[in-house]
C-alpha cells in the first residue's frame, strides 16, 4: 500500500496521521544529515585531534595508534552484526581505514630497506608531506625564538658597595675606609689607593625560558598519520553508504534496516 493511501484512511485521526507522516519523513532522511548532535561530535573530534597534535609525544603516538587499531577492529565486528545501509557504511570504513594503515606500515618498512626514491617510502607519501609542511608552518618561527632566547645570556648592571683597595699595611688607611670597605695587601708597602666610590658591576646568567614551544616533528607526523587513518575511514564509510542508498534497483531503504 502506498504512503498516500495509508494516510488517507478515514478511520485514522488527524493527529495520528500527522505523527506517522513526520515519523516516516525523519526515518527516510539520510544518515549524514547535520544536526545538533553531529555538530557536537565533530567539534569534540576536531578539538581532540588538535590537542593530540599540539601535545604529541611518544605516549600520544602509542595511544592514537591503539585507538585507530581498536576502531578498525570494531568495524569488522559491526560488519558482521549489522545489516543494510549500516553494514554498507562499516564495510567502507574498514576497507579505507585498513588500506591506509597497510600502506603506512609498508612505507615505514620501505624507508629502511629500499632506496629513497621509492614512491611508497614514508617521506614520499602526500599525507606525510602535508603533515611536515603543517608542522614547519606552525612551529618553525616559535622554535627559532626559543633557541635564540636560550643561547643569549642576560646581563644585569648595578652599583656595588664602597670598596677601598689598600696595598701594604692597613694601619695608615683612612678611618672611613674601615667601614664597609675591603683591603688588599701586596708586597708594595705604604701605597694607598683612595676610595673610588660606588663601582658599577656586571654579571651574566641564563634566563629560564620554559618548555619547548611545540612537539618534535616525528611525533607530530605520527599522530597526524593516526588522524589521517580515521579521516579516510570515515570518508570511505560515507562513500559506501552513498553507493548503497543510491542503488535504484534495491528493494530495501534506510528506513527498513535495523
Amino acid at each position: 500500500m502506498g504512503t498516500s493511501h495509508r494516510y488517507n484512511d478515514p478511520g485514522m485521526a488527524g493527529t495520528e496521521r500527522r505523527i506517522n507522516m513526520a515519523r516516516e519523513y525523519f526515518l527516510t532522511l539520510p544518515y549524514w544529515r547535520f544536526g545538533l548532535r553531529q555538530l557536537f561530535l565533530w567539534t569534540a573530534a576536531i578539538a581532540f585531534g588538535l590537542v593530540a597534535l599540539r601535545s604529541a609525544t611518544m605516549t600520544w603516538v602509542a595511544g592514537m595508534l591503539g585507538l585507530v587499531t581498536a576502531a578498525l577492529a570494531t568495524s569488522i565486528l559491526l560488519i558482521v552484526f549489522r545489516h543494510g545501509s549500516k553494514r554498507a557504511y562499516w564495510i567502507g570504513f574498514a576497507i579505507f581505514g585498513w588500506l591506509y594503515l597497510l600502506v603506512l606500515v609498508a612505507s615505514w618498512t620501505l624507508a629502511r630497506i629500499a632506496a629513497n626514491d621509492s614512491p611508497l617510502a614514508a617521506h614520499n607519501l602526500p599525507t606525510q608531506q602535508l603533515s611536515s609542511y603543517s608542522y614547519h608552518w606552525l612551529f618553525d618561527e616559535a622554535f627559532e625564538k626559543y633557541q635564540a632566547s636560550r643561547s643569549m645570556p642576560s646581563t644585569v648592571m648595578g652599583s656595588g658597595q664602597d670598596f677601598t683597595f689598600y696595598f701594604g699595611s692597613t694601619s695608615g688607611s683612612p678611618a672611613g675606609a674601615a667601614t664597609g670597605g675591603m683591603s688588599m695587601e701586596s708586597g708594595m708597602a705604604g701605597s694607598t689607593m683612595p676610595n673610588p666610590g660606588p663601582m658599577p658591576i656586571a654579571f651574566s646568567y641564563s634566563t629560564p625560558v620554559g618548555p619547548p614551544p611545540g612537539p618534535n616533528e616525528s611525533d607530530f607526523v605520527n599522530v597526524a598519520h593516526a588522524l589521517w587513518t580515521l579521516l579516510f575511514a570515515v570518508m570511505g564509510g560515507c562513500l559506501s553508504f552513498w553507493l548503497y542508498t543510491t542503488d535504484k534497483g534495491r528493494s530495501d531503504s534506510p528506513s527498513a534496516v535495523s
